[in-house]
């Protein structure tokens, strides 16, 4: 049997290729079960734990959620930890959906006084996830909303991913009420 000088060059790339990927990740078939969130709200002078628990997800009982309570002219940062309540003790499932960042994104939106957020960290192919999160109070006080959701398998190719699939893929949906006040 005789080779030519270019189909030896291609089998020798192809197996270069195949020996050279490391090994692949396989896609999770279903969302990690998270049904309780911690914010770690802190802030220059003090640290506050608000929680949230919706023990069904996306079914028809409703979550109970702490509220979010801010002073006005201060600048924040938020750390999540994720919780799988359906174990007992509850599991800290946050390192293994940092793992598996790039199948997922927490997503939020503010209403009323509640200022915007700003994601302030990334999945391994450097898009945003949403564990971390800043934002800064104004001087006015009142109440608001902070709309928090966590969706699986987004797609992440798209620039303001949170807009343009709002409600998609859905975990988690959590309303937080906030209240700045002095």
């Amino acid at each position: 049997m005789k080779i030519s000088f270019l189909q030896l060059l291609a089998m020798l790339l192809l197996g270069l290729g195949l020996n050279t990927c490391g090994p692949v990740d396989p896609e999770p078939e279903q969302a990690l079960p998270v049904t309780i969130i911690e914010l770690t709200v802190s802030s220059p002078t003090r640290t506050d734990i608000v929680k949230a628990e919706d023990r069904d997800g996306i079914g028809p009982q409703k979550p109970v959620v702490e509220a979010i309570v801010l002073k006005p002219n201060t600048n924040y940062t938020v750390e999540l930890t994720l919780y799988d309540g359906t174990q007992n003790p509850k599991d800290d499932i946050t390192r293994d959906f940092q793992q598996q960042g790039s199948y997922y994104v927490i997503c939020y939106r503010s209403e009323g006084k509640m200022p915007p957020v700003q994601v302030t960290d990334q999945d391994i192919d450097k898009k945003p996830l949403g564990l971390k999160f800043s934002f800064a109070t104004g001087a006015t006080t009142g109440t608001g909303d902070l709309y928090t959701e966590i969706r699986f398998k987004p797609d992440k190719r798209l620039d303001n991913i949170c807009t343009n699939t709002f409600g998609k893929d859905l975990v988690l949906d959590i309303r937080f009420g906030t209240i700045i006040s002095r």
